[in-house]
């Protein structure tokens, strides 16, 4: 089957369409089924079509909208120092570094929306801005001559590798791939973090007349079968979404904590409140909770203790993730 025939298999509407800039918005839905289909088996496609969606799909739709023409002579510029027409090569390299400098412009204007940075957000962000250059490029090819129109040689590319024809620009090929390879090691380094890179953070809090969460104005004194309310806060820094389980402990210690010549000993403890949070990486939930003490004293420790899934049958401070206390007087 040669080339007429396959231009036969396709309806003349879609021919109308640039087909560099059909396989540019096809890839962006293919992308965003793949991505959202989840692990598993489609692991090792998120990577290679997310790598291409990020680092080539944007900067070329860009491009392909600012540059419109083929390919023109070296002298052909609208100053006679700048040229108005880019060859294959440059339009490959122009569109790996536009894609550098566009997609972490979106992901920050993304990071202060309300709905954050987060994997549903970019794709529709990074997937629409592409899409839009993309209608806005075959627009100004359609304004352009025919015969001055830039198009991808597929028929070129597929002879060339069908006929077993080498390169003619070696040094060409060397650049592209050296590309390649900076742009994946950028990849590597900013979505691959270190292990001393992962924690959570886990603060106490109350709130002021405004609804906000503070640090500073925890209540200190208590009446026993009485309710007062603190905030929660766990700020997610593991790089992806974790379950936490958090057990509050009301605990009568024997000595004072930090003290010299050792710590404290718990001779008597209550578990006041048990809850469990999902909280996606990057993300911070703070969570109301009502704390009623049983256990009357002074200077009893209120100690919350943060785990990663379930907690142990027993939890205490040495086997928690992450804690965090108070020191609250207790009256019957």
């Amino acid at each position: 089957m040669d080339r007429s025939d396959l231009r036969l298999l396709v309806p003349r509407r879609i021919r109308r369409v640039p087909a560099d800039l059909a396989v540019v918005v096809a890839l962006v839905f293919l992308t965003a089924v793949v991505v959202l289909a989840g692990r598993g088996f489609w692991t090792l496609a998120r990577w290679g079509i997310g790598f291409c969606f990020l680092f080539f799909l944007p900067g070329y739709a860009v491009i392909a909208a600012l540059f419109p023409e083929s390919t023109g002579s070296d002298d052909d510029s609208s100053d006679g120092i700048i040229p108005r027409r880019i060859d294959g090569v440059e339009r490959f390299v122009l569109s790996i570094a536009a894609s550098l400098a566009v997609v972490p412009l979106i992901g920050y204007l993304v990071s202060y929306s309300p709905w954050g940075l987060d994997v549903v957000p970019g794709l529709v962000s990074i997937g629409g801005f592409t899409v839009g250059c993309a209608i806005v490029a075959a627009v100004r090819r359609r304004s352009v001559p025919k015969s001055e129109r830039f198009s991808v040689p597929f028929g070129t590319v597929y002879e060339t590798v069908s006929t077993g024809r080498t390169w003619t620009r070696p040094l060409n090929l060397v650049l592209v791939v050296s590309l390649l390879v900076a742009s994946a090691g950028i990849v590597y380094t900013t979505t691959t973090p270190r292990p001393d890179e992962r924690f959570t953070e886990l603060y106490i809090g109350t709130k002021n007349g405004t609804n906000e969460t503070v640090t500073d104005a925890y209540p200190r004194n208590f009446t026993a079968g009485e309710s007062q309310s603190l905030r929660v806060g766990i700020g997610n820094h593991e790089y992806e979404r974790t379950n936490y389980t958090v057990v509050v402990l009301l605990q009568r210690v024997n000595g004072n904590e930090g003290a010299r010549g050792g710590g404290s000993r718990v001779i008597a403890q209550r578990q006041l409140d048990r809850f469990h949070v999902s909280v996606a990486g990057g993300k911070t939930d703070v969570e109301n909770r009502t704390i009623s003490p049983t256990m009357t004293g002074e200077r009893l420790r209120l100690q919350f203790l943060l785990y990663r899934g379930a907690p142990p049958a027993s939890p205490a401070p040495k086997n928690a993730y992450r804690r965090t206390h108070l020191w609250i007087n207790v009256t019957g």
